[in-house]
């Protein structure tokens, strides 16, 4: 596919879609600069605030406790409310239970949650008022009412949610938690619950988003690599600079969000739900024969642990957490419970509801990527079934930490590589997500300037509600008139002649960049635009010249276009070998055609085929197979020879193109005529193109490098032998090795005869021929000759011609641009290798 339709696709996807990416990219940003500590709220709360250490009843307590009342799940102390009251769960509330009275007492009052809040929140001055919630909040999303909320005064209204039973901390909210769930609704697009990354908007919305990014990485390769903006006026806006080379250093990874970001949003949430493939059994409760004497070394108080009876795996244990450390002891006797590979493997065949077996058990002394978030050594239990699923058994109290399988793992590696957390260690807030998310903002708000930018009000109108103009075209040099066509207002002249099959050169698809769709408008508006002037010379606008690509319809207009391409006959000669890559095809037309050093001819390169033997003779590949080209091409190629009147001879320079990469196709030109042998006739094209020397008697300093070499030798050959021109001529050539250093014996008996040329030659990968040529970059070599003292150029009267690969041509005219060189006196022929 086109540059074309790449950008056509890019900017109306952005246009219809853009908004949202933004949105992602603005709260995405939000949500990883702001620590999550904060989010959630740690910086409300004192570190020292009560610990469940003061109760601590003896086994009668709990005998008394369980005796009185049935369907208990659960004892745990409730040090909040007071240093003899527990909290006793049932199954579906729970209750507070005071030692002292040997009773249960009442749930807490306002009064109690204002104490309760004061006691733990960090500013001791702030006011609070404290009310019970019978209805939701939007920021109570999935917690069960009533609530008791204790809204403190102070920056960001800081707001703690207790329970109506216990009165135990719930929730922690204040504003900055408020943007950031708004954030995170934009950001799933799921505007009720703010929960389900699974709905179909956000799905959609990722998909044609992800198409978007595709396009903008394939412009943003394009436009660096046919860009040759080097110097300051041929470099594009400010905003339009930050955000190609935002996109080139970020781009990947905004692929990698959205890519990540729908494939999470494709993958069900209850297929990875931890508990999916958990046998559900019944409820066990505590009764007073499971408390037994050894209880009364379990629960004395140490000062720093905290417990909590409950029921695991149909046993009654005492869970103690102590510095982090958690331990159980049977609630009977007291000791401890020793999670063994054979306790794990039972726990697990109990627990499992799929329809595998066990096939491994491992011990993890650590927690490790799959179990990160739980405490403690683990056994790691893998099953034989499809989804593979993996259980993590707590080896200190045999409780199941997390069931995993293959989706769910295929889910966490998005989610590593969609919150760049590379280290697996949860964090929210690391410093290259933070870089790349404030980037990627940058890249959203230039974007929007810049699509903003590229439409017109026409634009919304359709084709057929614009008034439509008359379009004269004509041909240079071509009697049999102008052909007349239909505009409608607000059509780019590239896009019309496109429309009526009127061939425009063009390599970057109407982007502005390449500056090759050159018109000449002889009646219309006078509207010269941005990319006009970086690519057209004053007197080639004053002339009428403009690119089509950024010219619109507003008027009538005539236009005159080159003379259109004739194609003829011409036989293969010789094809022989330059260097590794590099080939000279020498052919002969059928009559004699002038034309001047410096220019091109298209060549057709038709449907063929290659078999292994031609195709790894062509490409210079040896792992090469067999080639088949469906479709004719055409390709141009710049001639190598001097200019003539009568010439039937020509010369080109090939360069060879392999395929870049395993499954790539090889260049199509390239290695059709590379394949060529001699007597084979191919159609080629009368000469084109403006890259010649000048008629002054300027200096000219030509500076090339790889197949660049061809239009500068036909240049030179044209001036020393053909012409015998008087003026100094420097030529720099750079190659990758010195075998790459083509005609070189040539140039040099040139330089012998003519006392007024000179060549100078650098090698930029590997040493030079005994060190006769400098290891360097050609215009690092002729910065150095032309500015060294006894120079014979002076660099102010200079006429320069460059060709050669696109890098090599930037850091050239970059270099031309600090010395102060005119741009009128840059001469480039591009060929986008």
């Amino acid at each position: 596919m086109n540059a074309a339709k790449f950008r056509s696709w890019h900017k109306w996807l952005f246009l219809l879609f853009g908004v949202q990416m933004l949105m992602w990219m603005i709260g995405g940003f939000y949500m990883v600069a702001v620590p999550l500590t904060i989010i959630h709220g740690d910086h409300l709360i004192k570190e020292d605030r009560p610990v469940a250490v003061s109760a601590a009843p003896d086994a009668d307590d709990l005998k008394r406790i369980l005796n009185a009342t049935e369907n208990v799940v659960g004892i745990a102390p409730a040090p909040q409310i007071g240093e003899t009251v527990l909290k006793v769960q049932f199954v579906d509330q729970s209750r507070l239970y005071d030692l002292a009275t040997n009773a249960f007492i009442a749930s807490p009052g306002a009064n109690d949650i204002e104490r309760i809040a004061r006691e733990i929140f960090k500013d001791d001055t702030a006011d609070v008022a404290v009310d019970l919630l019978a209805e939701p909040l939007s920021e109570l999303q999935g917690r069960s009412m009533p609530l008791w909320r204790a809204e403190f005064s102070g920056p960001f209204r800081p707001t703690l949610y207790f329970s109506p039973e216990t009165g135990e901390l719930v929730s922690r909210r204040h504003d900055l938690w408020r943007v950031f769930d708004f954030m995170w609704m934009l950001h799933i697009m799921d505007y009720e619950a703010r929960e389900n990354i699974n709905n179909a908007l956000l799905q959609v919305f990722a998909g044609i988003n992800l198409i978007a990014v595709i396009s903008g990485l394939f412009l943003v390769y394009h436009t660096v690599k046919k860009n040759r903006g080097a110097n300051k006026e041929n470099r594009s806006s400010l905003i339009a600079s930050l955000h190609k080379w935002l996109g080139l250093i970020i781009g990947v990874q905004l692929f990698i969000w959205v890519a990540s970001g729908l494939g999470m949003s494709l993958i069900a949430k209850d297929v990875i739900d931890p508990l999916r493939i958990v046998e559900k059994e019944e409820k066990q409760f505590l009764e007073a024969t499971d408390i037994g004497r050894g209880a009364e070394e379990v629960l004395a108080p140490s000062g720093k642990s905290t417990w909590a009876l409950e029921i695991i795996n149909r046993d009654p244990v005492f869970v103690i957490e102590e510095n982090g450390n958690l331990e159980a002891r049977r609630a009977i006797s007291g000791e401890k419970l020793e999670i063994g590979e054979a306790s794990a493997r039972a726990i697990a065949n109990d627990l499992y509801a799929g329809n595998g077996a066990i096939r491994t058990v491992r011990y993890l002394f650590r927690p490790g990527v799959e179990n990160r978030t739980f405490p403690g050594p683990a056994w790691r239990v893998d099953f034989s079934d499809k989804a593979g699923t993996t259980f993590y058994i707590s080896a200190q109290t045999g409780e199941l930490q997390a069931s995993r399988n293959n989706l769910w793992r295929l889910f966490d590696t998005l989610w590593m590589l969609h919150m760049m957390d590379y280290g697996r260690t949860n964090s929210f807030n690391a410093p290259w997500i933070v870089l790349a998310g404030l980037a990627s903002v940058f890249i959203g708000l230039s974007g929007v300037i810049l699509v903003t930018r590229s439409f017109r009000a026409t634009d919304f109108v359709p084709s057929v509600l614009r008034p439509a103009y008359a379009i004269s075209v004509d041909y240079a040099g071509k009697p049999e008139g102008p052909r007349r066509l239909t505009a409608r207002r607000g059509d780019t002249l590239f896009s019309v002649l496109q429309k009526n099959k009127i061939a425009v050169a063009s390599s970057c698809g109407g982007g502005g960049t390449c500056g090759q769709c050159v018109v000449e408008v002889r009646k219309g508006s006078p509207q010269i635009s941005q990319a006009d002037r970086r690519h057209l010379t004053q007197e080639e606008i004053k002339n009428g010249a403009r690119l089509s690509c950024q010219r619109r319809v507003y008027t009538d207009e005539i236009i005159v276009l080159p003379e259109p391409l004739s194609f003829v006959g011409a036989t293969i000669i010789e094809n022989r070998e330059l260097s590794a890559g590099m080939r000279e095809i020498i052919l002969q037309l059928p009559s004699p055609e002038a034309h001047a050093a410096g220019q091109h001819r298209f060549f057709e390169a038709p449907a063929y085929h290659l078999d292994k033997d031609e195709a790894q003779f062509a490409t210079g590949d040896m792992r090469a197979k067999q080639f088949v080209n469906r479709r004719e091409v055409l390709r141009s190629y710049s001639m190598s020879a001097p200019s003539g009147d009568g010439s039937v001879m020509n010369s080109f320079i090939v360069r060879k193109m392999p395929a870049p990469k395993r499954g790539a196709p090889p260049g199509v030109g390239a290695t059709f005529l590379c394949s060529r042998r001699p007597g084979d006739i191919v159609r080629i094209s009368q000469p084109r193109g403006a890259f010649r020397i000048s008629d002054s008697d300027s200096p000219a300093v030509l500076i090339g490098g790889g197949a660049g070499m061809a239009p500068l030798r036909a240049m030179i050959l044209d001036l020393l032998s053909v012409r015998n021109d008087p003026r100094r001529i420097a030529f720099f050539y750079g190659a990758r090795n010195t075998p790459d250093l083509i005609f070189l014996a040539e140039f040099e008996t040139l330089a012998a005869r003519h006392s007024n040329f000179s060549i100078d030659c650098a090698i930029s990968n590997g040493e030079g021929a005994e060190g006769r040529w400098p290891v360097s970059h050609i215009h690092e070599l002729a910065r150095e000759k032309i500015t060294e003292a006894g120079s014979r150029i002076e660099i102010a009267s200079c006429e320069f011609y460059l060709c050669g690969p696109p890098i090599m041509l930037a850091a050239t005219e970059a270099m031309l641009a600090e010395l102060g060189v005119n741009k009128e006196r840059i001469f480039i022929d591009d060929f986008g290798i």
